[in-house]
């Protein structure tokens, strides 16, 4: 190596100067130098509010971490998702610089580069790669183009517990350094305690590097035992007593540490049975073209776009980039590059078995046999193995540069320095996918405006879905209820709870829904009075129709074994409560009311339900246009009951001077005179 290099000034320099001009020019300059967020307004603000509610929990603002208040009242609804206790502490320190969440979050964001940098730089030069190649190597981990491709999944940054593992593992294999193994796993449990996609990423590398290393080791196990001291049970056996003793009681705390964070999802698992359909796993199966897609490379995107697409395309952005990747199969092509290196027969085969083991080809993979083990059916989208295999790419991209210093010093500078530019070039041409900072703040202040400034105690806040995104709506509601510290029924996660419907709009009658959910998951499904317990603590928000009689008895849904007679059908009258115009849509709101002894049944075993019809007419009462739509009731019409309805209207259809029929139809029989509604 130049004598150059080998100066720890220059060695530091370079360290620092290629972190501060990456982070400049990749994430810095991605997020608009502050003014975007990273992300978009789904999955980074559900990432923000778990760091937020971490942040609360330990500040003594919320009395609950693994029962956050948004699905409420269901349990552990955190261990639905990620819980990122792993990186919490930078967001609580950003916390401390700034009273607004969004910039902390934005100064989390920033803080993973640098600490993945320098966790892949310790781990490379602790497999003995040069401080310079060590440095590159670090910046392909932290920065390449799966990064940016991944940013919509922020949860999955922090992953500075992996190369720190593996690096510390194979030195475990190769010097049997005990304390080496529990070094290595103090950063594979806090890798899980960062993310547990990249823990699980993290563990079927080290499994793979165990079966690479102890099947040659096995076939000499008696040669090995022979040995007597040199084996990993004869160093375990020459070692001071205080050093085994720490060592077994570090791994026993690993261990509980463990248990402790798997506690509540193993109760998820048990109480709400989550495990991931073999379909849906399929569809996020690396292919041979997901390893060559990044849509967010401007350089690359218009190569991936000749690809034919795939379910799921957007978690297929897997390739690492055409410099890392150059580098890579320099290595892996150069006999006398792989032998410079005692630990590249263990990297070489974690990446090639991983890839093995979860490549899908023509819809057949070795993969889906391992769902059915415990833990392995949660990693839905194994596609984002891609963040794992960029320490083994580092890796080989590490020895790669290395050899390259073995060139002449004017070949090797002008080499390093097109090598940088392209490096940087390609990593931070990029279009990621990000969101505005004040569009966040603007959803949240909308949000705010219908919510009451009193609320009862123990209040549960309902809130309906604007016409858009409806998981960014459930995220606005969750953010507005940890902002005044109260619980809420909507929510959206990983999972949500049985019998919710994801999208309701502005239908109340999802309301008893999830409160007839949560009473039947708590086996309460009988009981009136701890229902009307649950409805009085609920405040809805933004609804028009919320029926009163739902608030003091829980409505039924059940079916009619017969055709109702005419009696019973004039029993009902149909009125009009009003009608709005919300995002470019008009909504009409409708009252059905049961005057009769007899409930009305929502649904028909003879397959004659009632529903709700509504068409234009002319002037004339002539139609002007076909049934625009049904509605079905979502619920029994109780005795002296009522149910109030929203319809959806399309406007186009009406005519001048024309107006709004509304049907109560027991299926092409019309049982009552329609509701007719000016039109103007």
């Amino acid at each position: 190596m130049h004598a150059f290099l080998r100066d720890k000034g220059i060695k530091w320099l370079l360290l620092l100067l290629f972190l501060l001009l990456a982070i400049y020019l990749i994430p810095y300059s991605q997020i608009d130098h502050m003014g975007m967020m990273p992300g978009d307004i789904g999955d980074a603000r559900l990432v923000n509010y778990l760091l937020e509610h971490n942040h609360l929990y330990f500040n003594g603002t919320i009395d609950s971490l693994w029962h956050p208040r948004y699905f409420s009242p269901f349990p552990f609804v955190l261990g639905f998702s990620d819980n990122l206790l792993g990186s919490y502490i930078i967001y609580e320190v950003a916390r401390l610089w700034t009273t607004e969440t969004d910039t902390a979050f934005q100064i989390w964001f920033l803080a993973a580069y640098p600490i993945n940098y320098l966790a892949a730089y310790f781990a490379l030069t602790r497999l003995r790669c040069s401080h310079l190649a060590a440095s590159i190597g670090a910046l392909i981990f932290a920065f390449s183009l799966p990064v940016t491709s991944h940013m919509g999944h922020p949860q999955l940054l922090y992953r500075f517990g992996l190369p720190l593992a593996i690096a510390l593992y194979i030195s475990f294999l190769t010097n049997k350094n005990w304390w080496h193994f529990l070094f290595a796993g103090f950063w594979l449990v806090w890798q899980y305690y960062c993310t547990i996609y990249m823990g699980f990423f993290t563990s079927l590398l080290l499994a793979i590097i165990t079966a690479a290393f102890f099947i040659p080791y096995f076939n000499n196990f008696r040669k090995q035992r022979s040995k007597g001291s040199t084996g990993f049970i004869g160093q375990l056996r020459s070692m001071p007593v205080t050093s085994k003793l720490t060592i077994g009681f570090g791994l026993i705390f690993l261990l509980l540490a463990m248990i402790w964070l798997f506690y509540p999802y193993i109760k998820v698992s048990e109480l709400y049975g989550t495990k991931r359909s073999t379909a849906e796993i399929a569809t996020m199966l690396p292919r041979i073209q997901s390893y060559f897609t990044a849509h967010a490379s401007l350089i690359w995107k218009p190569v991936s776009q000749f690809y034919p697409e795939i379910p799921m395309q957007h978690e297929h952005q897997m390739f690492a980039g055409a410099i890392p990747l150059f580098l890579a199969f320099f290595t892996l092509f150069s006999e006398r590059v792989r032998s410079s290196n005692s630990s590249y027969p263990l990297m070489f085969w974690s990446f090639i078995g991983a890839i093995a083991l979860t490549l899908s080809i023509f819809g057949y993979s070795l993969w889906i046999p391992l769902t059915n083990l415990p833990l392995v059916s949660a990693i839905r989208a194994v596609t984002r193995l891609d963040l794992a295999l960029l320490f083994p790419i580092a890796y080989f991209s590490a020895l790669a540069v290395e050899s390259s210093t073995k060139l002449a010093k004017p070949i090797f500078l002008t080499a390093l320095a097109a090598l940088i530019v392209l490096l940087m070039g390609e990593m931070s041409a990029t279009m990621p996918n990000v969101s505005a900072k004040a569009e966040w703040r603007e959803r949240l202040h909308l949000k705010q405006e219908g919510v009451p400034d009193k609320l009862p105690d123990n209040a549960i806040l309902f809130f309906n879905q604007a016409p858009g995104l409806w998981f960014a709506e459930e995220i606005d509601s969750m953010w507005i209820a940890l902002q005044r510290n109260v619980s809420t029924l909507n929510g959206y996660s990983g999972f949500s709870p049985p019998e919710y419907s994801i999208q309701f709009t502005n239908d109340c009658a999802e309301l008893p829904k999830r409160v007839l959910s949560f009473l039947k998951f708590s086996e309460n499904e009988n009981t009136p009075e701890t229902y009307r317990s649950l409805m009085r603590r609920i405040v809805p928000v933004g609804f028009h129709n919320c029926s009163d009689y739902w608030f003091s008895s829980p409505p039924t849904h059940t079916k009619a074994h017969a055709y109702y007679s005419a009696d019973q059908i004039r029993s009902i009258s149909i009125s009009l409560i009003g009608k709005y115009h919300k995002n470019d849509q008009w909504v009409v709101t409708v009252e059905l009311t049961n005057t009769g002894e007899q409930l009305l049944a929502a649904d028909s075993s003879v397959q004659k339900p009632f529903q709700l019809m509504w068409r234009f007419v002319d002037s004339n009462d002539k139609p002007a246009s076909r049934w625009q739509a049904r509605r079905s009731l979502p619920y029994d019409l109780p005795p002296k009951g009522t149910l109030i309805l929203d319809l959806p209207i399309d406007s186009r259809m009406a005519v001048k001077d024309g107006k709004l029929q509304v049907f109560l139809e027991q299926i092409a029989i019309r049982n009552i005179p329609p509701l007719s509604i000016p039109w103007d």
